[in-house]
C-alpha cells in the first residue's frame, strides 16, 4: 500500500447512470440541477473540531455561489466522483490557473503558491517541487506523450513514489489557494470572482 488517500482507480464500469440532484440555496434563490447518482460521492472526513469552522464556511460559500466561482467549480469537478483518476489532476491545475489573470506564467503561480501557502523557506521549496510535477505532468497528458496509470515511478518529495501520490498533494494545495481566494472575496464585496493578483503577491 502507499501514503495516498486511497488508490487511483482506472475507469473499469460505466458512470452514466441516471437520476441524483444536486440542491443549494442562494440569494433568496433556488439552483438545482441533476446529476449522475455516482457524482458527488467522493469520500469525506469530518472532524468533529472542524465542525463549526466548516459549517461557516458553508454558510459563507452560500452566499457566494451566484458568483462567477469557476476555479471552485473545476476543483469540486475533479473530486466529482468515487472515481479518482490520473486525467482528474487537469482540473485542479486548471482551478489553480483560474485563480490568475489570463496567461499568468506557471513559474510565476508556483511562486505564489509557494510563498502564500508556506510558513518557512524548506516548505516552499516542497510546494514549488509539487507544484513543478504536477505541471509537467499535465503537460504531458495534454499533449498525448504519456498515459497516466497512478503506477508511473515519480521522484515527489526526494523519494521514488507512484505518480498518484501527487494527485492528493496539488488537490491540497489546490484547496488551500481556492480557500485563500475565497477569504479574500468574502473580505471585499466590490469583487465578483475568485482571483489573485499582483498586488496579493507583494
Amino acid at each position: 500500500t502507499f501514503a495516498s488517500d486511497y488508490v487511483i482507480m482506472p475507469s473499469i464500469e460505466p458512470r452514466d447512470y441516471n437520476g441524483g440532484l444536486v440542491y443549494v440555496e442562494s440569494q433568496g434563490r433556488n439552483l438545482f440541477e441533476t446529476k449522475r447518482v455516482s457524482e458527488y460521492t467522493f469520500p469525506s472526513l469530518f472532524i468533529e473540531e472542524y465542525r463549526t469552522g466548516f459549517n461557516e464556511t458553508l454558510n459563507h460559500l452560500a452566499a457566494l455561489w451566484h458568483l462567477e466561482l469557476w476555479p471552485l467549480r473545476r476543483f469540486l469537478r475533479a473530486l466529482h466522483s468515487e472515481y479518482a483518476e490520473m486525467n482528474d489532476i487537469l482540473d485542479l491545475i486548471f482551478a489553480i490557473e483560474g485563480l490568475f489573470p489570463k496567461d499568468t506564467s506557471a513559474p510565476f503561480i508556483r511562486a505564489f503558491s509557494s510563498i502564500a501557502l508556506s510558513e518557512d523557506r524548506s516548505q516552499a521549496v516542497k510546494t514549488d517541487e509539487i507544484l513543478r510535477l504536477a505541471f509537467r505532468i499535465r503537460n504531458n497528458i495534454v499533449h498525448g506523450a504519456i498515459v497516466y496509470t497512478g503506477m508511473e515511478t515519480e521522484k515527489i518529495e526526494g523519494k521514488e513514489r507512484p505518480s498518484q501520490e501527487i494527485f492528493w498533494k496539488i488537490r491540497r494545495i489546490t484547496a488551500q489557494l481556492l480557500l485563500l481566494s475565497l477569504k479574500k472575496l468574502w473580505n471585499n464585496p466590490e469583487m465578483k470572482n475568485l482571483k489573485f493578483n499582483i498586488e496579493d503577491f507583494i
